[in-house]
């Protein structure tokens, strides 16, 4: 009996087509339109970023050259100024000023003076004793 109301309902294929609709998945396409894009943009953005960091270590790179330059320069200034520094305090230079300019001459004895022990200790007693006065 069944199968006789299967074979009686059978709509014919023009009429079962009018009703039909074609759906489509649109929100899957959408998806994977907007994920091509954002795949898209995140790539344009990485080789932006990537580019800007070559820049600035390139600029890095070319300041530290600039400045090991300098500092070449300012070791080889230091240098001469420390051989103009021992040219200026040689002991040869000073007497030759000492002789020539200020007119000193080099004395023929040298005279040293002998302090005794007692001598010292009375003179750090007075001194003492003279600051025991003002601190009271």
């Amino acid at each position: 009996m069944q199968t006789a109301k299967k074979l009686a309902h059978r709509p014919e294929k023009k009429a079962v087509k009018r009703h039909l609709k074609l759906v489509t998945n649109r929100r899957k396409q959408d998806v994977s339109l907007g994920f091509i894009v954002m795949v898209f943009v995140a790539l344009l953005a990485a080789v932006a970023f990537s580019a800007v960091q070559q820049t600035s270590v390139t600029q890095t790179a070319i300041e530290v050259e600039n400045l090991q330059e300098i500092l070449q320069e300012e070791r080889a200034c230091n240098q001469k100024l420390v051989i103009e520094l021992a040219q200026l305090k040689s002991p040869e230079r000073i007497q030759k000023i000492a002789l020539g300019r200020l007119g000193m001459v080099v004395p023929s004895k040298v005279n040293y003076v002998k302090i005794s022990d007692d001598n010292i200790k009375n003179k750090l007693a007075m001194r003492n004793n003279h600051y025991e006065k003002f601190s009271d």
